[in-house]
């Protein structure tokens, strides 16, 4: 939580199920990761093994009212972003591993 809002890891996390499961038979994993930065923030990873995005998607994974699901509203990543950020953190995305997507946000330790 951030100023009484969630911060942004569920969201993430449910935003990478409903992406696995767009993947079929393909092998469905879900992983999350937490570090302590020097900078008092935390760095919160969530990585999934679903199809990842082309460059073109990832430079408009945060804009408003951009969605990837035929019946979204493009407002969640962006909203989290605009929560993250306005608190000193900073959210982004990049490939995963070996493949699918990793998205990571730093909020505020304390």
């Amino acid at each position: 939580m951030l100023g009484g809002r969630p911060a942004g890891a569920g969201y993430l996390a449910r935003a990478a199920v409903v992406a696995a499961e767009r993947v079929g038979e393909k092998r469905r994993e879900l992983t999350i990761t937490t570090g302590r930065r020097s900078n008092g923030f935390v760095e919160i990873g969530v990585v999934d093994a679903g199809s990842g995005f082309d460059e073109k998607e990832r430079k408009k994974l945060f804009l408003p009212f951009n969605s990837t699901k035929a019946m979204g509203k493009g407002v969640g990543l962006f909203l989290r972003w605009s929560i993250v950020e306005a608190h000193g953190g900073d959210v982004w995305a990049e490939d995963g591993p070996v493949d699918g997507a990793v998205f990571r946000f730093t909020p505020p330790a304390g």
